[in-house]
């Protein structure tokens, strides 16, 4: 999925972000483990490339999307 990211909200374990184009929006989860590999900084505003997996959080019922590694 490519797109702009935003609502980009660093919480430990992880980074919590939407991606979003001019149709649609999806949330992601970037954990730190892996945001460290990256050699960018994920910021509000970045266009990026993401390929992933999608997880759901069952506590609110809501699909998420997971980079893959």
């Amino acid at each position: 999925m490519e797109g702009e990211v935003s609502n980009y909200r660093p919480a430990p374990p992880a980074i919590y972000f939407t991606l979003k184009d001019g149709d649609a929006q999806l949330p992601w989860l970037l954990f730190r483990r892996q945001a460290m590999l990256l050699r960018f900084r994920v910021e509000d505003g970045l266009q990026i490339l993401v390929r992933g997996r999608v997880s759901v959080y069952e506590q609110r019922g809501q699909m998420q999307l997971v980079p893959n590694s």
